[in-house]
C-alpha cells in the first residue's frame, strides 16, 4: 500500500480523489498534500526525493495531517488547485488552499510555510 519510499511508518497517507473533500477540506487541522509523479521504471526523480523528505517531516509533525496523491491520477484536482508539476506541496487550512511550494526542497521552507498555519 505504501507509495512512500523508505517509509517504515505511514505518517503520510495515500489520498484518492474521492476522499479529498472529507480528508482535506473538512479537516480540523492544517493539511499538507504532496502531489507527486514517480517515474514508471521506479528510478530516482525529484518527486521521490521530495517524498522521502515529506515522510521524515510528517513522522515528527503531529500538528498537521499529511497526504500524498498522484498528479497523473488526480488531474481534475490538480486543475482545481492549479498544480502544474510535481512535486508540489499544497497547504490547506479551514477548507481552503493557503499556499503551495513547487519543486524539490531539502531545507526549512516547507516547515516554515506550515508554521504560518498553526
Amino acid at each position: 500500500m505504501s507509495n512512500s519510499p523508505g517509509a517504515t511508518k505511514m505518517a503520510v497517507k495515500i489520498l484518492s480523489h474521492s476522499d479529498f473533500a472529507d480528508q482535506v477540506l473538512k479537516s480540523s487541522k492544517p493539511v499538507v498534500v504532496e502531489f507527486y509523479r514517480y517515474k514508471a521504471d521506479g528510478s530516482e526523480n525529484a518527486s521521490k526525493r521530495a517524498s522521502v523528505y515529506v515522510d521524515e517531516w510528517a513522522a515528527s509533525e503531529g500538528r498537521a495531517t499529511f497526504f500524498r496523491i498522484s498528479l497523473t491520477e488526480a488531474i481534475q484536482l490538480a486543475k482545481t488547485y492549479d498544480v502544474q508539476s510535481a512535486p508540489t506541496l499544497v497547504y490547506f487550512s479551514g477548507g481552503e488552499k493557503k499556499n503551495e511550494l513547487v519543486g524539490y526542497y531539502n531545507d526549512e521552507r516547507p516547515k516554515s510555510m506550515l508554521a504560518k498555519l498553526l
